[in-house]
């Protein structure tokens, strides 16, 4: 059984408040944003790449779009989940250093409710928390990493 997109979309559509400013999903409905298939679409680009070329599925891009003055574009910092990791920026480019993307995996053979506690503990270990907090409230990240691991155990109990 694999996950749909209607299932991540449940489990966004359930929060309330800020928070829905920092998920994204394909085909969401009734996003605050009239842009959210775009910021989708570009997180699977900034973040997802590599994994869409090994045929890994976007499931939900939790985060922030940061403007990259050197490059002069919008740059994705978040988590992009997909059915097999978590892809993680942790923080925007500097002028002088471009932040690199890291990947969580997970590991199927584990319990999946713990399995996703561990996978989002991870993916937000070294997120630069103080910076997402000039854009949003620290409530709001906190419930985006509930949904991040919401639906990594989604996709490990479907798994």
């Amino acid at each position: 059984m694999t996950v749909r997109a209607e299932d991540v979309a449940g489990l966004v559509c359930r929060r309330q408040g800020p928070v829905r400013f920092l998920l994204f999903a394909p085909g969401l409905a009734g996003h605050p944003l009239d842009d959210q298939d775009q910021v989708f679409a570009a997180a699977v680009e900034d973040l997802g790449e590599e994994a869409v070329l090994l045929g890994e599925t976007p499931l939900l891009f939790a985060g922030l779009q940061a403007k990259n003055l050197f490059a002069r574009r919008m740059e994705s910092v978040g988590f992009l989940v997909t059915d097999q990791a978590v892809q993680v920026r942790d923080a925007p480019s500097t002028p002088v250093e471009p932040a690199a993307v890291r990947t969580v995996e997970f590991d199927w053979a584990a319990d999946p409710v713990t399995e996703a506690r561990r996978v989002a503990r991870l993916a937000s270990a070294t997120f630069d928390r103080r910076w997402a907090e000039t854009l949003t409230s620290r409530e709001a990240l906190r419930e985006s990493l509930d949904v991040v691991r919401d639906v990594v155990e989604l996709v490990l109990k479907a798994g």
